[in-house]
């Protein structure tokens, strides 16, 4: 075992402080540099202050824009919300005014350029064969379509192509029309006025009597219905995508609505092949009788003192509302009692009325 040795004593440790050249009074040559960093500094905070202000100057004038915004944004709802109200309810001087200048005299009836406007669609047709190639350019080349008012009153309808220019049209050019082609009409109406707003309900009256449009290439159709436009392909890829109940909806619409054709039933059919294949509830409907239409109901049954009544007053409301609509010198005498003739009478009355001449008077 070693023995410790006692330590050996020493004189404390002393640390002499270091003077910093830059803090030391006495050097002059500091006193240059701590005017350029204070320069430098104050630099750096005149322009963190500036990027601040602009910083803020942005934020308040996206604040300011976002207001804005949602203002312009609440009148525009309450302007389309008052004109929806407007175009449902129809009512006021206004539309008053532009249901009799509609139901007034039509300028063009008689001489118009609907020749000119038909040559003009059955080139656009002769140049793109498909359907929808068709509708697309038509859409490209017709810019707008409208109704004005003259000053002689009437009203006319101006249709404006690209690079053929404006053309006077009757409202009987939209009876020859197809479906695609009063799609298109539709869509172009300009609904800046009331008139025109009739006009564009006019064009969508004849477009829901229009039969259904059905093409070979690409296989689909094209009808409206409830005032929507509707589609429906008929490739066997693309049926999978569509609800059943709107492929049962459209298979019966083809089936039960305006006149029958080759095309129609192709197409009905072939939505029942699918249909069959793929929903097994509408194939038990098929097979038991229930899938097309509905059994009407019976009529009540009724007595026969009930039917003759019945019989009576309708021959009745019959004379009456002859009277009033194409004898215009019928004289009932103030006092006299209105003759309730059978039916038989009264067909054998109307087979040779004889009339007075001389004014209509009730008590």
């Amino acid at each position: 075992m070693h023995e410790q040795q006692p330590l050996e004593e020493h004189e404390p440790y002393y640390l002499e402080p270091i003077e910093h050249p830059i803090l030391d009074d006495d050097m002059e040559e500091a006193n240059p540099l701590t005017t350029e960093q204070e320069a430098a500094l104050e630099r750096l905070k005149a322009e963190k202050a500036e990027r601040d202000a602009r910083q803020a100057e942005k934020e308040t004038h996206k604040a300011i824009q976002r207001i804005e915004k949602l203002k312009r944004f609440k009148m525009y709802n309450e302007v389309r919300k008052k004109k929806m109200i407007d175009l449902a309810q129809k009512h006021g001087k206004e539309w008053e005014v532009a249901y009799n200048t509609f139901c007034g005299v039509e300028d063009g009836l008689e001489v118009n350029d609907n020749a000119e406007v038909e040559v003009i669609i059955q080139d656009i047709r002769s140049a793109n064969q498909e359907d929808d190639t068709y509708f697309t350019t038509l859409r490209h080349f017709l810019i707008y379509l409208k109704a004005g008012v003259k000053a002689n009153g009437a009203w006319n309808i101006l249709i404006n192509f690209i690079d053929r220019g404006k053309f006077g049209i009757s409202t009987k050019f939209f009876e020859q029309r197809a479906y695609t082609e009063l799609q298109v009409i539709l869509i172009k109406i300009q609904r800046t006025t009331r008139l025109n707003e009739l006009l564009q309900e006019h064009v969508k009256e004849i477009l829901m009597k229009v039969s259904p449009e059905i093409s070979e290439n690409p296989p689909m159709v094209r009808f409206m219905k409830n005032d929507l436009f509707r589609i429906c392909n008929l490739t066997e890829d693309t049926l999978k995508d569509y609800p059943n109940n709107y492929l049962i909806s459209v298979e019966k619409y083809l089936r039960s609505t305006g006149f029958t054709s080759t095309e129609k039933d192709k197409a009905a059919d072939t939505l029942r092949r699918y249909l069959m294949e793929n929903v097994p509830y509408y194939r038990k409907r098929v097979e038991k009788g229930l899938e097309v239409h509905p059994r009407l109901p019976n009529m009540p049954k009724q007595n026969k003192k009930d039917v003759s009544i019945a019989w009576l007053w309708a021959g009745v409301g019959q004379q009456v509302e002859y009277i009033g609509r194409h004898i215009k010198g019928a004289i009932l005498k103030p006092g006299e009692p209105l003759h309730y003739p059978s039916v038989i009478d009264y067909q054998n009355a109307n087979s040779n009325p004889v009339v007075e001449e001389g004014e209509i008077e009730m008590d």
